[in-house]
């Protein structure tokens, strides 16, 4: 059956009534699968490429995390303070200037926090 074809308008022979290439349309879109083809293929080169640097930037980062990891800091403690608990009225050593209450009083308010709960 003689179709024209969808992109020049010539009649070419085609069993599908509703669609149907001639031969050099048929060749101009198999050699424009081919062009496409050839172009995923640089961009998958491309992308590898990409990943690569990505993987030798990073090892690069985690080396430099490692070595630092090894460098000793400096820690600053804060002075110990007599104080007296807030709660019981008994001297304690607190460690911070924030804390008020002694470690007796803690233990209590935490046991019983952690019943009722």
């Amino acid at each position: 059956m003689l179709i024209p074809c969808k992109n020049c308008g010539q009649p070419s022979e085609s069993k599908n009534k509703f669609y149907a290439l001639c031969q050099s349309c048929m060749q101009n879109y198999l050699n424009s699968l081919e062009e496409m083809a050839a172009e995923n293929k640089k961009r998958n080169q491309n992308d590898e490429i990409k990943k690569q640097q990505y993987n030798i930037l990073y090892k690069k980062i985690e080396r430099t995390k490692e070595s630092l990891a090894a460098v000793p800091r400096k820690i600053e403690l804060e002075k110990p303070m007599d104080r007296e608990c807030l709660r019981c009225g008994r001297d304690f050593v607190a460690i911070g200037k924030f804390n008020r209450i002694c470690g007796r009083c803690k233990d209590i308010i935490n046991t019983y926090e952690d019943f009722y709960i």
